[in-house]
């Protein structure tokens, strides 16, 4: 009877191992050479390696190999601090366990033949200790609208950085949510329920501001400030069922006072009015992105002036 009960332990602690990421993650600079304590002297000097670092562990701590997104978040992965949209933050892993390429981040040789890449663009920590995290997931294991912006912690490896500061930026912050407008009045009422997984931008009104993207359900930390909040058209938007009953982009003042609620409202139309959640709907897999476009004040369908 013992030896079962050891044979059972044994067999869930397999299980357990075998759903666990394999493999490591670390920050350097460009070159692959890690740095003293994770504290780097600006942003743009900390960089993403996967796999095993150098001297003589180049065999150990690789990653499976296969295509994977990375983020950055504030230590406790509450806040999402990169500003690029999750498809631009992809690395692919080779055979070695190591980076091979990267979509779309600023690449460097790194150490065991492998790469480096660039982590920004993302915003400042609201950390007093300057203190961030980087994550990094399997595509094929992203999950977004779950815990940890779709990053879930069993399916994923973290590294902790700092950056020097000087004085922490005083910020507030945003909720943003997408409600599903059951009777289509464009007004929240109190039994009509969140979508998660809709995607918003945020940009500053600063000319030649970035933009910013983030999936519901999302809490947003951003310096005080006026910014231009938008909820995303699905992509192909006039072929799929889902309409707005809000303006898709209005301007949001942030201050320290309060956590502001933006609340944006749509329905999927159905055979006879708006149909209920979720069915036969569906929340999209893919949204449109900006780019360098400007919003119409008030409009449910449009985002561009020209």
């Amino acid at each position: 009877m013992l030896l079962r009960v050891f044979a059972a332990v044994a067999f869930v602690a397999a299980l357990t191992t075998a759903s666990r990421l394999s493999g490591a993650i670390f920050t350097s600079l460009v070159d692959g050479t890690q740095v003293n304590a994770n504290i780097y002297a600006s942003k743009e000097d900390v960089f993403l390696n996967g796999g095993p670092s150098a001297n003589g562990n180049c065999g150990r701590a690789g990653l499976p190999a296969g295509d994977y997104y990375f983020m950055v978040t504030d230590p406790s992965g509450r806040t999402l601090l990169s500003t690029d949209p999750i498809t631009q933050r992809k690395v692919s892993v080779g055979a070695a366990g190591v980076f091979s390429s990267a979509f779309d981040h600023a690449t460097h040789a790194g150490t065991c033949g492998g790469i480096t890449v660039q982590l920004m663009p993302y915003l400042d920590t609201p950390n007093n200790g300057g203190e961030y995290k980087v994550w990094i997931t399997p595509v094929s294991k992203y999950s977004p609208g779950n815990e940890n912006h779709g990053f879930i912690p069993s399916d994923s490896k973290t590294d902790n950085f700092k950056v020097r500061t000087s004085t922490p930026p005083i910020t507030g912050c945003l909720n943003l949510h997408k409600i599903y407008d059951a009777n289509a009045d464009g007004i929240r009422d109190e039994n009509e329920v969140v979508v998660n997984g809709w995607q918003f931008s945020v940009q500053s009104t600063v000319p030649n501001s970035p933009i910013a993207y983030y999936t519901t359900p999302v809490q947003v930390f951003l310096p005080l400030g006026t910014y231009t909040v938008c909820d995303l058209r699905p992509k192909d938007w006039q072929s799929t069922p889902w309409r707005a009953t809000t303006p898709l982009c209005g301007t949001v003042t942030v201050s320290d006072s309060e956590c502001i609620d933006v609340n944006r409202l749509c329905y999927c139309v159905g055979l006879e009015g708006p149909a209920p959640l979720p069915t036969p709907c569906l929340v999209p897999d893919e949204f449109e992105t900006l780019g360098k476009r400007s919003f119409v004040a008030n409009s449910k369908d449009l985002y561009v002036n020209s």
